[in-house]
């Protein structure tokens, strides 16, 4: 019986560290107060960057760091350049990838930027 409740403890104690690294990839995006920081130390942004960052959200033609004011660092980064050892290549070329935590349920995001600006952007659920 005590080796019972000893599993018991354990399976729930486990459950509560892995819950809590699902928590932690997601906190990983940037606050509200670190988005309107960043949106008052760059006052030349449009309108649309402006609220596509406070809404946490990406679009076609945002920089890496609008893109890292909105979500964060990503989580893997490809090199595209002809000095790459991708697949293909493209001069200015890179890709990043958002990629959750085992545990979440959230989408696989990725972001292509050409010269520094996002062309693409896609969503892929696990």
């Amino acid at each position: 019986m005590q080796d019972n409740k000893r599993l018991i403890i354990f399976g729930i104690m486990l459950l509560f560290l892995l819950s809590g690294c699902a928590t932690n990839a997601l906190s990983l995006e940037p606050n509200i107060n670190s988005k309107q920081k960043y949106i008052e130390n760059h006052r030349g942004l449009s309108i649309e960057i402006k609220e596509a960052i406070l809404e946490g959200k990406v679009i076609k033609g945002m920089t890496k760091d609008n893109v890292r004011a909105s979500w964060g660092s990503p989580t893997e980064i490809e090199d595209f350049s002809t000095n790459s050892n991708a697949w293909w290549y493209e001069e200015g070329g890179e890709g990043w990838w958002y990629k959750p935590s085992f545990l979440s349920l959230g989408p696989i995001r990725y972001i292509e930027f050409k010269q520094g600006v996002v062309v693409e952007i896609s969503k892929q659920y696990k």
